[in-house]
């Protein structure tokens, strides 16, 4: 008995349940309409700017022989001498994206290898390949923090000599 009881149960839940849907039809088709009433015209919206125009064009940068001059005028000031604090960390910072770009590229490629491994099922290729990449990550950071730190302290000395230069010239 208990079975045919849970049918009539469920046909009524399916006739509520589109009732309610129609009723929020219904709704969302008369709210809609009023509310397309209520709605200003775009004609009320409309709002006029006078403005002069400006007939000034800004001059545009160029890389020119003035630019170069320019550009090495302040290379030394920014560097004061050939052997100096900030050519070795120069080089450092050049040597640093160098060893960071074949750490990428090997990354790449050891990625590749341990993907390989998993479609091949191969186990102890795998596990080899998984060392080599976990032995590789301290090696990795390292070179990572050497470029960020190189790189910083490049910007502090940068902008010391900088500030020296301009205080000598212009706070005598």
């Amino acid at each position: 008995m208990a079975p045919n009881i849970s049918k009539f149960v469920n046909q009524n839940q399916n006739s509520i349940l589109c009732a309610a849907g129609c009723v929020a039809s219904l709704w969302i088709l008369i709210y809609g309409r009023t509310n397309h009433k209520r709605k200003p015209l775009p004609e009320d919206q409309i709002q006029y700017c006078i403005t002069e125009k400006k007939d000034k064009r800004q001059q545009k940068a160029h890389v020119n022989a003035e630019f170069f001059k320019q550009l090495r005028l302040l290379l030394g000031i920014l560097i004061p001498r050939k052997w100096s604090v900030e050519s070795g960390l120069l080089i450092a910072v050049a040597a640093s994206l160098i060893a960071r770009s074949i750490s990428d590229i090997w990354m790449i490629s050891n990625a590749t290898v341990i993907e390989s491994t998993i479609i091949t099922m191969h186990r102890p290729g795998f596990r080899k390949a998984l060392l080599r990449y976990f032995a590789a990550l301290p090696a990795i950071a390292v070179v990572n923090n050497v470029l960020r730190w190189s790189i910083g302290e490049l910007k502090l000395r940068f902008r010391t000599n900088l500030t020296k230069h301009l205080y000598n010239d212009y706070l005598k």
